[in-house]
C-alpha cells in the first residue's frame, strides 16, 4: 500500500426517478426502502432496483469468498460523470469463479 491516497470525490447518484438517492466516495473518476433486491441462478450476487422507476442501482455480493464485502454501482446514475473519457474493462461475468473473484479482490487491493 501506497503511504499517499489518491484524492477521492464524492459523487451523486439517484435512479431514473429520484427515488432511490445515494453518494458514493472513491478516487477521482477524472484521474434502502425504495430498492428492491433480486438475485438469480447461483444467488451469489443481490441486484438492486428501484422499486418505482426500475433503475438498477447497485449489486453486492451475498456469497461467501465470492467478492466478500463488495458492491458495485451503476456509474450510468451517477451527475457529473462523461462516460465517454472514462476507460473500462470489460469481463465475462457468466464465466467468472470464486477463485477469479479471489484473485480479483488482491489486484484490487494491491493497487490501494
Amino acid at each position: 500500500m501506497s503511504d499517499t491516497q489518491a484524492p477521492t470525490q464524492t459523487y451523486k447518484a439517484s435512479c431514473h426517478c429520484g427515488a432511490f438517492a445515494y453518494k458514493v466516495t472513491t478516487a477521482s473518476l477524472d484521474d434502502a426502502s425504495t430498492e428492491v433486491s433480486y438475485t438469480f441462478a447461483s444467488h451469489m450476487v443481490a441486484h438492486y432496483f428501484c422499486s418505482t422507476c426500475g433503475s438498477s442501482c447497485m449489486a453486492r455480493s451475498v456469497s461467501p469468498g465470492f467478492f466478500d464485502g463488495m458492491s458495485i454501482v451503476n456509474i450510468r446514475l451517477f451527475e457529473g460523470v462523461e462516460l465517454e473519457k472514462l476507460r473500462f474493462k470489460e469481463m465475462d461475468g457468466r464465466s467468472y469463479s470464486t477463485e477469479d473473484a479471489k484473485a480479483r479482490v488482491a489486484e484490487i487491493q494491491k493497487a490501494s
